[in-house]
């Protein structure tokens, strides 16, 4: 446990019909949901596109020990696994709801990663988040664990938009670095 921590992780995302939980007395927004089963541990809802009249996926994240169990399971199984815990939450309407289409990542089965994700403390981020900013013999570090929310998704996006902007600057390229900001970063800002 001395350095970054690093662990194993599992990912499955469910495509549905309509979204859902986005309807009815108590609709969700985003954000996420814990059903009874352990093994699923939390169910993510998307945070873009809201009330809109489109698909969307509920994704499934689980990290640690109980990813290092679910690389047994076959694909359908743990997709299987994770409708019936939307199941649990949303009722039978997430069954109908569900196209059948999905897609799972276990990075221990996969032949060029030897883990996933990791899980610096709150000391670590304070020390390598600066660093993560420079470029360093022409390497640019991007990920989850570089962007100070350190929050799956959400974080992946802002690491991978900040490393384009950085690579650009670093190419000189101001106009199109300024064109990611504004495009992943400053959507919300009103001229």
């Amino acid at each position: 446990e001395r350095g970054l921590r690093f662990k194993s992780a599992c990912k499955v995302a469910l495509l549905f019909k309509e979204r859902f939980w986005e309807k009815g007395d108590a609709p969700i927004f985003g954000g996420k949901s814990e059903p009874e089963s352990n093994a699923v541990g939390a169910l993510y809802y998307p945070v873009y596109g809201l009330n809109e009249s489109r698909p969307g996926l509920i994704t499934h994240y689980r990290g640690g020990d109980w990813s290092d169990r679910m690389v047994a399971l076959s694909d359908e199984q743990h997709a299987d696994m994770v409708l019936d815990a939307v199941v649990s939450l949303h009722g039978e309407q997430a069954r109908t709801q569900y196209t059948g289409n999905f897609t799972r990542l276990c990075w221990l089965q996969d032949e060029h990663i030897a883990t996933s994700w990791c899980r610096p403390n709150i000391e670590q981020h304070k020390l390598y988040i600066p660093a993560y900013h420079n470029t360093e013999h022409k390497t640019i570090f991007i990920g989850e664990h570089t962007a100070p929310t350190h929050a799956w998704i959400s974080s992946s996006l802002h690491s991978s938009a900040r490393g384009a902007i950085q690579l650009l600057l670093d190419l000189g390229m101001v106009d199109e670095a300024k064109k990611i900001n504004q495009d992943w970063f400053g959507r919300w800002i009103e001229n």
